[in-house]
């Protein structure tokens, strides 16, 4: 009909300055056809949404923040209801990113009410994790873990694997905190079940680490799975010859948790394989290092 439509994804990669100046020559190029177009106010809203994303990616908040109300208003007079959310949500982030949970709070509410309205689902889970996260900053457990288990029943409903993994994560992480350590496991149980069910192993291999981290032995998958999510750090090349041949003051750091390097790997790697000179330039550092601190 002679119309064009344009949808440019907002979230810019790392190449920086050279990606940012490509996706404003796309939007200049999408606002020359548009002046060519009949009937071509919504596209023209959705292209200004689009540029206002862009803002938030070079972090120009305050520009967002002024834009976003008059943005808001024109895709509500359009009855694009879905569209107005959006610029919503950029508001929230840029909220979040200034550092003012309390209003981003009102505003990710506001989002989960229209979404709920809309019937959205994907708007709706990304608002109430959004809220989850926010309350869990705030020290609010509680109210956290409400907005994750709602945000869990509608990434589920959406069949939205990353999703479910992520607040799973999330859940562990607050259980942990107020010392709920059975259900923190049984969530980061299920957290990793969705990584490696998904190819992602590096997060299933994270998880682990991060339970070892706080100093307990569980293995938060059983059996085969860990060791596949763990066998890439198994199988990096042994570098232990050459330690042989190092020539400066060296410090070996082994831990009663470390499965790879457990703390009697410690003497047995600095008695075989680190010159002794070395071992003993590297005391005689440290206690110099400890005879100056207060």
């Amino acid at each position: 009909d002679g119309r064009v439509s344009i949808e440019v994804d907002p979230r810019i990669s790392a190449d920086g300055d050279k990606t940012l100046a490509e996706a404003r020559r796309w939007f200049d190029r999408a606002e020359a056809w548009f002046r060519h177009t009949v009937n071509s106010v919504a596209d023209w809203a959705r292209l200004s949404y689009q540029r206002l994303a862009l803002r938030v990616e070079e972090r120009d908040f305050e520009e967002v923040r002024e834009l976003v109300p008059l943005l808001v208003e024109s895709f509500e007079k359009l009855d694009m209801r879905e569209e107005a959310l959006k610029c919503r949500f950029l508001e929230g982030i840029v909220l979040m990113e200034l550092d003012q949970p309390t209003r981003a709070l009102e505003t990710f509410r506001r989002i989960r009410a229209g979404a709920r309205a809309l019937g959205n689902d994907h708007l709706l889970a990304t608002a109430l994790t959004n809220l989850a996260q926010l309350h869990a900053g705030l020290g609010e457990a509680e109210e956290a873990l409400d907005a994750s288990r709602h945000a869990l029943l509608v990434w589920r409903r959406l069949n939205n694997r990353v999703g479910v993994a992520k607040i799973h994560w999330g859940m562990g992480d607050l259980l942990r905190v107020k010392g709920q350590l059975s259900s923190a496991v049984e969530a980061y149980r299920s957290s990793q079940s969705e990584f490696a069910a998904i190819g992602m192993r590096g997060d299933v291999a994270a998880l682990q680490l991060r339970w070892l981290g706080g100093g307990r032995r569980y293995e938060l998958v059983p059996g085969p799975l860990t060791r596949t999510a763990l066998r890439g750090r198994a199988e990096r090349p042994d570098y232990l010859d050459l330690l042989g041949h190092i020539t400066v003051p060296t410090l070996v750091v082994v831990g009663s948790d470390d499965t790879f390097t457990p703390a009697n790997a410690g003497p047995e790697i600095t008695a075989v394989q680190v010159p002794a000179a070395v071992i003993e330039a590297a005391k005689a550092n440290l206690q110099r290092i400890a005879a100056q601190l207060p």
